[in-house]
């Protein structure tokens, strides 16, 4: 189920910056990481996909993907939020130096100190997501 909402997570986040039409100007940036932001033309989605290849910006949706999927582990009783989230952290740190885009343990670890809500919306966890990973930057 962690891998799901993992997965499930990416659609999500990109959902919020690409236009639901062809030919329509981006929505936002809020999948590219921001040190990639002012590479991004919002009239030119072309510029947005050059952006989604650069390692920053993989790394910023990754751990948006990781934080999510922990929240959303969290709004079950029946699992354990804490062991899921350090397994995750002892997993990313394992293989930091094979795939340096997923090391997302200091969001991580942020974590630790936001508690994430037991009771919400399947939208507003995204949104929440959204919030932690730009506080822990």
């Amino acid at each position: 189920m962690l891998i799901l909402a993992h997965e499930l997570s990416h659609c999500l986040d990109r959902a919020t910056d690409v236009p639901g039409e062809l030919g329509q100007p981006l929505k936002a940036l809020n999948s590219i990481a921001p040190s990639d932001r002012s590479k991004v033309k919002m009239d030119d989605v072309s510029t947005f996909v050059t952006a989604e290849s650069s390692g920053k910006t993989q790394l910023w949706r990754e751990s948006y993907a990781d934080l999510f999927a922990v929240g959303f582990m969290s709004l079950d009783p029946k699992y354990d939020t804490a062991a899921l989230r350090e397994s995750l952290i002892k997993l990313r740190e394992k293989r930091k130096a094979q795939d340096p885009t997923h090391n997302s343990v200091c969001w991580l670890q942020y974590s630790k100190s936001q508690p994430f809500p037991q009771k919400v919306r399947m939208f507003f966890l995204g949104q929440i997501t959204s919030e932690l990973k730009r506080r822990a930057s």
